[in-house]
């Protein structure tokens, strides 16, 4: 809410907390995982770096064709490659980087909500394993979260169906079984179009939780 109703400049203020968030909570990775060495890959290296592809959006996939919300987040891609402590390339023991992943996670709120703090002077507070902002309301927060609720309604079914299927395996099931394709957005469209709707519909700005910079 806060970073699509912001102006242009603040956006960016926010687009910098989150990248910078994210490579603090890279960072463990490269020093944790190892590549497969030795006879039948029964040995583990160290590596020298690993190397990201990371795509940045800023919305949701569309529901029942309507406008997207908004939702600034980044796909990460870990090569599968990596230089070993021998010099040669070799492939990614991969249950590291299962095992990291609360870790990674918990280093990347808590870095994103340091910088926010930091450089926006805003309020936070804990929100389980994540936090929130208390000058948000939560009535646009969930009107916004359409996708969310589709999933977890989709969720919902196929967990009557598959049963024995894990919560995360019911999770990726449910996002791919009705996903819309990504649809070309003029972003200052977007943005202009949120900031109006969010200000008509509930009454929220973003100086409602910025104050006075």
């Amino acid at each position: 809410m806060l970073y699509a109703t912001a102006d242009k400049d603040t956006r960016q203020l926010i687009e910098s907390c989150f990248h910078l968030a994210i490579d603090k909570a890279l960072r463990p990775l490269e020093r944790e995982i190892q590549v497969r060495g030795g006879k039948g890959g029964s040995e583990r290296l160290g590596v020298d770096g690993l190397t990201f592809a990371r795509f940045t959006h800023h919305t949701a996939r569309t529901v029942d064709g309507q406008v997207e919300d908004m939702q600034l987040h980044q796909h990460v891609l870990v090569i599968n490659g990596a230089r070993g402590s021998d010099g040669k390339y070799r492939s990614l023991d991969s249950t590291k980087l299962y095992e990291l992943k609360d870790q990674t996670e918990h280093i990347f709120y808590k870095e994103l909500r340091r910088r926010l703090e930091l450089n926006l002077r805003i309020r936070t507070e804990d929100d389980g394993k994540s936090f929130k902002l208390p000058d948000v309301p939560d009535e646009p927060c969930q009107y916004y979260s359409k996708r969310s609720h589709q999933v977890k309604d989709q969720k919902e079914v196929l967990q009557q169906k598959y049963p024995n299927l894990s919560p995360l395996e019911l999770t990726q099931k449910a996002q791919k079984s009705n996903r819309s394709p990504k649809r070309d957005i003029n972003s200052s469209e977007l943005f202009a179009y949120w900031k109006k709707e969010a200000q008509e519909k509930f009454g929220f700005t973003a100086e409602q939780v910025l104050g006075d910079q």
